[in-house]
């Protein structure tokens, strides 16, 4: 099993760019384990949009040529999420794509870190073995640090 990451640069067309993004970034599955569960209008999130793009690293999760999730790093607080489509999920591919994360944001000198919902049972496993501390974020989440 192969994957690798795309940069989201790679799209030149930004209504393209916002297009995707906000499909997955307010994803429906993808909110029920998120700590924000409000859903921002097109409108209100495009005016947003390039902000977000300044301080954020942005990767295409792909098998062969087909991307199969995102990943989104923002630069000023280290967070990041991950979204794998449904008919991808739980065949390691986020495992995969979460490692070369890792390795592109150590030769960068960068911090990585994220809240996992404790419903999100795959999420929290995969997190659990990789992060170098972990502590009780509220009483639904938990806090990773990974480097």
């Amino acid at each position: 099993m192969k994957i690798n990451l795309k940069s989201f640069d790679l799209i030149k067309d930004k209504s393209q760019k916002f297009k995707v993004f906000y499909k997955y970034r307010f994803n429906k599955e993808y909110l029920e384990h998120n700590i924000k569960k409000k859903i921002t209008k097109r409108r209100k999130f495009k005016e947003i949009f390039d902000k977000i793009l300044l301080h954020s690293l942005i990767y295409f999760i792909c098998k062969n040529s087909l991307n199969i999730g995102l990943i989104y790093y923002n630069k000023k607080n280290g967070y990041y999420f991950i979204i794998i489509d449904r008919k991808y999920r739980n065949k390691g591919y986020g495992k995969l794509a979460l490692k070369k994360l890792i390795n592109i944001l150590k030769r960068k000198k960068l911090k990585l870190r994220t809240l996992v919902s404790l419903k999100n049972k795959n999420s929290f496993k995969i997190h659990e073995n990789l992060c170098i501390y972990k502590k009780r974020y509220n009483k639904n989440f938990f806090y990773f640090k990974l480097l």
